[in-house]
C-alpha cells in the first residue's frame, strides 16, 4: 500500500544512520537524538525544556550536531484536511489536491505548502481517502530561516500524527492494525496504523498535565468525558472499518494521572495495554514523564525515507 510523499519535499533526504528531531510548541522545546545500530534504534539524547520556545538562542545548541535534523511542527502550525482522492495520475495529485482545498483554508492557496498522506483504508490503491497537510509558507519560512541561521542541517519537516506513526511501526504485528493512544503536553492522540501506514487519527483534547491539575470533584467527570470521546472514536472505526478487527488499544506511556489507565480499562470494550518500548529500543530510555514530553520528537527521530504516493 502506498504510504506518503515526503512532507514538504524541497528538503531532500540524505543517507543517514541517525536523526536529530526537534519538536517546538508555542511554549516548550523538546528534542531527541537517535541512531540506528544493526537495524534497531538507540536513543542517544532526549531532553524537554519547559518554557523554552523555538528561538535562535534555543536552536543554537543544535548547530554543530553531527546528524541531520527533522522538525516536528506544533499542531497550530498546520492543518489536516480529509478529502477523497482526485481521479488523476500520481504525478498530478498534488496540483489536484491544491485546487480541491483552495476554498477550505482561510488564506490564499498560493501562500500554502501542501503535501498528501494516503490513508491505508484497506481499499484498492486507486481512489480512497487522502489527508491534505497544509502549512502557510510564512510558518515554514520562519523555521527554515531559523535553522539556517543556527547552522542546523534541517532535512525534513514532519507532523505529530506521522511522528506517532513512526513509533507505532515499531510495535505493530505485520498486517494487523495497531491502535496507539498517547497523552502528551499537547493533548491526547489516537492513531491506527498498519504495516507502517497511517489508517486513522483523532486528536483528543485532554492532556495529562491538565487532568493532573484537577481536584477530585472534577476528576471523575473529566475521566467520563475522555472515556466517552474514546468510545465514540472506536464506535466510528467499527462502523466504518469493521474488517480492521481491533483487539486492543496500546497506551503509549504510563498515564500521568493516577488511576486514569485503570479507569479507561473499565470503560472501554477493548483491552488497554502498555506499550513495550524497552523491547524495541536498544539501551536505556528516559523516565516516563520525559519520554511523554519528548514523544513527538522521538517519533520524528524515527523517520525513515518514505515511499512515493
Amino acid at each position: 500500500m502506498p504510504m506518503i510523499t515526503r512532507l514538504f519535499p524541497w528538503l531532500k533526504p540524505k543517507t543517514q544512520t541517525g536523526l536529530l528531531a526537534i519538536h517546538a510548541s508555542a511554549d516548550d522545546l523538546s528534542h531527541a537524538e537517535l541512531i540506528w545500530r544493526n537495524g534497531r534504534p538507540m536513543l542517544a539524547a532526549c531532553v524537554f525544556r519547559a518554557g523554552e520556545a523555538a528561538s535562535e538562542k534555543s536552536w543554537s545548541r543544535f548547530g554543530n550536531a553531527p546528524l541531520p535534523a527533522s522538525l516536528v511542527l506544533a499542531p497550530g502550525d498546520y492543518q489536516i484536511l480529509p478529502i477523497d482522492a482526485p481521479p488523476v495520475p500520481p504525478q498530478e495529485m498534488k496540483m489536484a489536491v491544491r485546487w480541491r482545498i483552495k476554498d477550505l483554508i482561510d488564506f490564499p492557496v498560493d501562500d500554502a505548502t501542501v503535501d498528501v498522506i494516503r490513508l491505508d483504508t484497506g481499499q484498492a490503491d486507486t481512489g480512497g481517502k487522502l489527508l491534505a497537510v497544509v502549512a502557510h509558507n510564512r510558518v515554514l519560512k520562519r523555521h527554515i530561516e531559523l535553522a539556517e541561521r543556527t547552522r542546523l542541517k534541517l532535512t525534513a519537516i514532519d507532523i505529530p500524527e506521522l511522528a506517532q506513526r513512526n513509533i507505532a511501526a515499531l510495535l505493530e504485528t505485520p498486517d494487523r492494525v495497531l491502535a496507539l493512544l498517547s497523552f502528551t503536553p499537547q493533548g491526547g492522540l489516537l492513531t491506527l496504523t498498519r504495516n507502517g501506514a497511517l489508517c486513522f487519527y483523532r486528536r483528543i483534547e485532554f492532556s495529562g498535565q491538565a487532568l493532573a491539575g484537577l481536584d477530585q470533584e472534577r476528576m471523575r467527570p473529566a475521566f467520563d468525558r475522555l472515556a466517552l470521546e474514546l468510545q465514540r472514536s472506536l464506535d466510528h472505526i467499527e462502523r466504518q472499518h469493521g474488517d480492521w478487527r481491533l483487539d486492543k488499544i496500546v497506551l503509549a506511556l504510563p498515564a500521568a494521572v493516577p488511576g486514569l489507565a485503570d479507569y479507561l480499562r473499565e470503560q472501554l470494550y477493548l483491552p488497554l495495554e502498555a506499550a513495550d518500548l524497552d523491547g524495541v529500543f536498544d539501551g536505556d530510555l528516559p523516565d516516563p514523564s520525559t519520554l511523554a514530553a519528548c514523544w513527538f520528537a522521538l517519533g520524528g527521530a524515527l523517520r525513515r525515507e518514505e515511499k512515493a504516493l
